[in-house]
């Protein structure tokens, strides 16, 4: 946050912090947002949405956006201009959570409740978004992989290929998101490799700002 105030962006930082599952994470981040879009429009037609976020954080704006998708492709999403989800910027986001909770545990000794486990192993490994999203992922990160964030960068693509059951493609995604939406557009997706940052990619977000303003299409400040 005070490296984005550094170029006059008002950020809104929802508190995540307490909750007890990744689902609670992602329906309090629906509850803010509703909450932030009603205060700055007064109720009117909702403004889209660029959505930052870190570690497990991340990944409740991926399924925050993936959720967005689902109700435009059902026909239940109120912004009538489809995802109010503009654009995603994703530090270190833990695709396939269940084994970043392991890593977790593993390298700091954290504990989770049980409830927390057991909602992390229904959670879409690989959420399908159509929104266009920057990654940057830590090579020395040992909580979320870089080979995750790959494989989702490609999934893009691999969702305009994949036509069947059959393909290699579709089994690769194991996703049930992926396999729902198969045949739609995926957003763009970029990735970059920070050199010598773990998890705690954060910290590479001064060296990574001019890739933020490009993909946010900020001017110089």
């Amino acid at each position: 946050k005070d490296e984005l105030g550094k170029l006059q962006i008002d950020v809104f930082a929802p508190d995540l912090s307490g909750v007890e599952s990744i689902s609670e994470g992602v329906e309090v981040l629906a509850k803010a947002i509703e909450e932030r879009q009603t205060e700055r429009n007064g109720g009117r037609e909702k403004r889209p949405l660029r959505l930052i976020g870190t570690s497990v954080g991340a990944l409740c704006c991926v399924l925050y956006a993936s959720k967005c998708d689902k109700e435009t492709f059902e026909g239940t999403n109120s912004n009538a201009n489809g995802s109010e989800v503009d654009k995603l910027f994703l530090l270190g986001p833990c695709f396939n959570v269940e084994k970043c909770l392991f890593n977790y545990r593993a390298t700091f000794n954290v504990t989770f409740t049980d409830s927390f486990i057991e909602d992390a192993k229904k959670i879409d490994k690989f959420p399908f978004v159509t929104c266009p999203t920057y990654i940057v992922s830590g090579a020395d990160d040992t909580i979320s992989s870089l080979e995750d964030a790959v494989h989702w960068t490609r999934q893009a693509s691999t969702l305009l290929r994949a036509t069947n059951e059959g393909d290699e493609d579709t089994k690769k995604m194991n996703t049930s998101s992926a396999k729902a939406n198969k045949g739609r557009e995926a957003g763009e997706r970029r990735l970059l490799e920070v050199s010598g940052v773990g998890h705690r990619v954060e910290s590479a977000l001064p060296h990574a700002l001019p890739r933020f303003k490009e993909f946010f299409n900020l001017p110089n400040v």
